[in-house]
């Protein structure tokens, strides 16, 4: 997809019924700013392909069935940290697991929203996530963390 649209700005697909694999070319598109795909039903690992996205700024996944369950598909993560522009990122209502990894510290200083709630995490909550110092809402809710 991201291959046939490389002038994409921004993609609004939420409310559907699209289910698979979010597709990994959308990475290719590297003119989007805007990605909107939630209230579907994508399954599978979130791309890394995501982080060819410099100029992104806001990203909504929430309310799928996307997984994250060990330190491979935790990638994507690490791959968001070159998306410099980033202010918005939603993966709430999903099927991530686990612990939150510490490179959520490495995602953009301009990271204002950040939506984590409606999951499974678990363990503490990083202290890296005290980077992210630009953030003014922060949902954690509905998950397993421990810890002070």
């Amino acid at each position: 997809m991201g291959d046939l649209l490389p002038n994409l700005t921004q993609l609004s697909l939420g409310n559907n019924t699209f289910e698979g694999h979010i597709p990994a070319s959308l990475g290719n598109a590297t003119r989007l700013t805007k990605i909107g795909l939630s209230s579907n039903n994508f399954t599978g690992t979130i791309p890394t392909s995501f982080g060819k996205l410099s100029g992104l700024t806001f990203l909504n996944l929430e309310q799928n069935h996307l997984v994250a369950k060990d330190d491979q598909d935790w990638e994507f993560l690490d791959a968001l940290a070159n998306c410099i522009s980033l202010v918005v990122l939603s993966l709430a209502a999903n099927n991530l697991e686990g612990s939150l990894p510490s490179s959520i510290g490495n995602l953009s200083s301009n990271l204002t929203y950040l939506y984590l709630g409606g999951n499974s995490l678990s363990g503490q909550i990083p202290h890296s996530i005290a980077k992210l110092s630009a953030l003014t809402y922060l949902s954690l809710e509905v998950n397993n963390f421990s810890g002070t």
